[in-house]
């Protein structure tokens, strides 16, 4: 039983993931650098949402997500990173 209930709460934790990777994808941060100054956007960061999103979509069936929260997923996961995040060619 004990392990039923780490298993709930991993399987919450990965939603609640998923959800705020695609709430916060396109807003500006400090990343993991450290970063002094205003927050921007990085590439890194927006990155990693993307990562999340793609593994949640891979795990659908294991998390429960519902139709809902699978649609906005693939709609976030589509989206293309910002141009500002890329390092000039």
């Amino acid at each position: 039983m004990h392990l039923r209930l780490r298993e709930r709460e991993g399987t919450y934790f990965l939603l609640q993931a998923a959800e705020t990777a695609a709430r916060r994808w396109r807003k500006p941060d400090q990343g993991i650098w450290e970063v002094r100054g205003p927050s921007r956007h990085l590439l890194h960061s927006e990155l990693m949402c993307w990562v999340v999103l793609d593994r949640a979509i891979d795990l659908v069936s294991a998390l429960g997500a519902t139709p809902e929260q699978v649609t906005a997923w693939l709609h976030t996961r589509r989206c293309k990173l910002t141009m500002s995040s890329s390092t000039p060619a």
